[in-house]
């Protein structure tokens, strides 16, 4: 997408972009619990009168049902196990104005930019979705090539065989906004306490597919997860309804609210989580870019990786280059990697997950009984883009993207197929549990989100050389593991 695409998109298009909230990052964080009433504070007087000029009625912050002591005490935690970077704002800082009665809010936007105590005003995206081990008594185990050595998986079936490699000793966290609950191939999934839990009806399919292809449970039933004796599995939700949902979205609005899903969960690390544990970020903007283009959202996922969470995000589905992605809005782009100032202003830590598209290659193959026989076959790889997936420098690693058998429905009778970036970053989410595992087993270190990409991003399969486009590597736990040193 150019940066002016905005301009271009008509009305309808844009109510299915936005949410019809402005996002207002001021210089200072304010007491107050409402914006409307910071005209005691005389630097905003100004900002106090726009809004009721424009007939604004309802503001609040971005961290709902936080304090902004709370969320300033987290931060500065975090900032004290940190050198080198500047320090991001904080999130305390950042409000939400409802602006769903104006047609078209650019005006206010434009306004509010222009006032002393507003650093950032952008209108708000809606969220979506992106889309000791036996595994010989899962029925369907045989159909998972993903869990398979490359070039076609990330070689799951030869971590289980090692210490760690399960998953057992690392905790995994689903970020999106619906599951199923029942199904008796899934762990049980945590509600985390404080942490927002909401469930959109029509976005349960996604999450149980999700959590089936990182962390299914090796029984008797029909698949078998990425790291299946995942330590638990907790689920947080960006869900936000507005008294609609999407089977009648004309009665409201549904959107998300990412940024503050990860603060909670920050909010209760220290009793629930602890440094290396994942968290999957399986979200997009409703314009199909990676979540963190929005800048609070930015802001959050950095604060995650800089408290030790090893953070996997989708890359999105919208067939787009993120280098040319600068927000249309204020320019920012994190996804840029070219820019010299990226590892200090644009850098979340994040792994990026592009998806690949399976093919097929002729190969002559060895009997394995008779060594001497050879005979002619097809090989499955996965060495090339899926065309739907986001590409471009800031993508760190891929994984399969289409034909990824995981569970469906609310019991152990559905189960279907799975793809895109939603299915390659819950593949990546189960291989960052797996090899965080085995670091704490075999060596007793932990793995930050950086050094998990950067592993990630060299010791696996490459896409073929004609690729045009950038993906990264697909990860192979053995080649990670041994270039760790941990087997």
């Amino acid at each position: 997408m150019s940066p002016n695409s905005q301009t271009t998109r008509s009305g309808s298009e844009l109510s299915e972009v936005y949410s019809g909230f402005l996002v207002v990052q001021l210089a200072e964080s304010a007491g107050s619990a409402d914006l409307l009433r910071l005209n005691s504070l005389t630097d905003v007087d100004e900002l106090a009168v726009l809004l009721n000029k424009f007939g604004v009625t309802e503001t609040q912050r971005l961290i709902a049902n936080t304090s902004p002591d709370q969320i300033l005490d987290l931060e500065r935690g975090i900032r004290s196990k940190t050198t080198g970077a500047a320090p991001d704002p904080s999130l305390a800082s950042f409000w939400l104005i409802d602006a769903r009665h104006l047609p078209d809010p650019s005006d206010l936007v434009t306004t509010l930019r222009m006032i002393a105590p507003v650093r950032l005003c952008y209108r708000e995206r809606k969220a979506r979705n992106p889309i000791p081990v036996d595994a010989s008594d899962d029925p369907l185990s045989y159909t998972q090539d993903h869990l398979d050595a490359g070039p076609v998986g990330v070689n799951a079936r030869w971590a289980w065989k090692r210490n760690g490699g399960d998953g057992s000793l690392v905790h995994l966290v689903d970020l999106e906004q619906g599951w199923h609950f029942t199904h008796q191939d899934l762990p049980v999934l945590r509600v985390l306490p404080g942490v927002p839990a909401a469930v959109d009806v029509c976005s349960r399919t996604h999450g149980t597919m999700v959590v089936g292809v990182a962390a299914a449970l090796d029984n008797d039933k029909l698949i078998v997860g990425v790291a299946p004796n995942t330590a638990w599995v907790g689920i947080a939700s960006h869900y936000v309804s507005g008294g609609g949902d999407c089977q009648n979205p004309e009665v409201g609005i549904v959107n998300g609210r990412v940024a503050q899903a990860i603060t909670r969960l920050l909010l209760v690390m220290p009793q629930l989580l602890r440094p290396g544990d994942v968290l999957l970020l399986e979200v997009q903007s409703a314009d199909y870019h990676p979540i963190e283009m929005e800048y609070a959202n930015f802001v959050a996922i950095r604060a995650a990786t800089q408290a030790g969470l090893v953070v996997v995000e989708a890359a999105g589905n919208g067939d787009l280059d993120l280098d040319q992605l600068a927000d249309p809005q204020s320019g920012f782009n994190p996804c840029d990697r070219k820019r010299v100032d990226w590892s200090a202003n644009g850098d979340s830590g994040a792994i990026f997950v592009a998806a690949g598209q399976p093919t097929y290659s002729f190969i002559i193959q060895r009997s394995k009984r008779f060594r001497w026989l050879r005979y002619p076959t097809f090989r499955k790889i996965v060495k090339r883009r899926l065309p739907v997936s986001n590409y471009g420098s800031r993508i760190d690693c891929y994984a399969s993207g289409a034909g990824i058998v995981t569970t469906v429905g609310s019991d152990d009778s559905t189960w279907g197929g799975f793809g895109a970036t939603s299915g390659a970053a819950a593949i990546i989410g189960g291989t960052a549990v797996s090899l965080q595992s085995m670091s704490r087993a075999n060596s007793g270190n932990v793995l930050t989100s950086q050094q998990m990409r950067d592993l990630f991003s060299v010791y696996g399969t490459k896409p073929f050389a004609t690729e045009q486009t950038h993906i990264g590597v697909m990860p192979d736990l053995r080649m990670v593991a041994n270039a760790l040193g941990i087997v």
